[in-house]
């Protein structure tokens, strides 16, 4: 037992010697062995004024207003036309998150349902704006889809539920600042936007 106990810290006294002496041999220097702390240039110049206006924005992630609204600031993206189940204009939105990194969803501006058609204006591209829900079926701790009786609610409910969070995309925003998907496929916020003027 004690010839084995020796012949290990022979073995790891060796192996020491033998990997200073190949450091040194080969005049490896410290610095290689640390972390890179440069910063790399920004790869799209774009996004980096879009947090540089939002993070002048009051706030980007929601925030309740007094009584049944709720809002966030973001930039207004380009849009997309959908036709899933009914003819969809989409307009992708970019925000920031809670730790200010830049992030992107989408909000309905026009949805044709069977003999109504919700629409809102489409703001400018590139520009400031508002986006909120507001309605008797807005609460300071969220939306209820069921509460609301608008014709577009039940498609608004259906859409805001693709999202696996266990309570809708509106809902997971709210309360606990889970990111509505980018991914238009898997739901969007149904929520409205205006420019800032």
């Amino acid at each position: 037992m004690e010839i084995i106990r020796w012949g290990l810290i022979i073995l790891l006294v060796t192996l020491l010697l033998l990997c200073g002496w190949f450091m040194f041999r080969n005049e490896l220097p410290i610095q290689a062995f640390a972390l890179l702390t440069e910063t790399a240039p920004p790869a799209h110049p774009r996004e980096d004024g879009y947090v540089s206006v939002l993070k002048l924005a009051p706030w980007t992630t929601p925030h309740h207003i007094f009584p049944n609204e709720w809002r966030f600031y973001a930039i207004a993206g380009e849009t997309m036309e959908l036709n899933p189940i009914h003819p969809t204009v989409l307009m992708k939105i970019h925000y920031l998150d809670r730790y200010d990194r830049l992030q992107q969803t989408w909000i309905p501006l026009r949805v044709e349902l069977d003999g109504y058609v919700y629409q809102i204006s489409k703001p400018p591209y590139d520009h400031l704006v508002q986006v909120y829900i507001k309605g008797s079926f807005v609460h300071r701790d969220g939306v209820y889809w069921h509460e609301c009786d608008e014709p577009y609610c039940a498609f608004a409910e259906t859409i805001d539920s693709m999202a696996d969070t266990g309570m809708g995309i509106s809902n997971g925003f709210i309360r606990h600042g889970i990111l509505p998907p980018a991914n238009p496929a898997y739901g969007y916020l149904f929520w409205q936007a205006e420019a800032v003027k």
